[in-house]
């Protein structure tokens, strides 16, 4: 089970130039500006080369300013059965050396069942000159109805295990 809602978008006024979208899982939650002025974001299978000198970890990203500290509290409904969880994401102190050199912010997504984890995420994003945030990975686990945790593996962009970089 993976479902992720993410937080209420907030529309930063119109300015000049380009305003960062939030970029994950290869679309944008709003559309940039078409102004030729605006870089090509990448998509999909596009060749990424990353400078980690252009990311940060700090992210204030008007769409989704991710602060330490930052705490969004969902309910999820599972379609196949009519279930709800809970599911809390923190952006953390934490941050992670990813892809090419690019330090990552750390969220961690926990969803739980009844107070007990079904899965625990941590999520690395970044974000670049632009404004725009970049989701780098996950590592999951998740738990059975014993409680039992399972290794869901990892997702890291730049990594032999998934090649194709970041998510953008």
């Amino acid at each position: 089970m993976r479902a992720t809602t993410l937080p209420p978008q907030r529309r930063p006024p119109p300015r000049s130039g380009c305003w960062p979208p939030l970029v994950l899982g290869g679309a944008t939650t709003a559309q940039a500006n078409a102004a030729s002025d605006c870089p090509a974001l990448p998509r999909r299978s596009d060749p990424v080369t990353l400078n980690p000198a252009d990311f940060s970890a700090n992210i204030n990203n008007p769409q989704w300013p991710m602060t330490v500290g930052s705490r969004w509290v969902y309910r999820v409904t599972v379609m196949a059965d009519g279930s709800t969880k809970r599911q809390v994401i923190t952006v953390t102190r934490e941050t992670k050396l990813i892809a090419e050199g690019v330090r990552a912010r750390v969220a961690r997504d926990v969803v739980r069942d009844h107070g007990a984890p079904v899965e625990i995420t941590r999520d690395w994003y970044a974000q670049d000159r632009q404004g725009n945030a970049w989701y780098f990975g996950e590592h999951t686990t998740a738990y059975n109805k014993h409680g039992k945790p399972t290794d869901n593996g990892t997702r890291q962009a730049g990594t032999a295990a998934d090649d194709r970089g970041p998510t953008a």
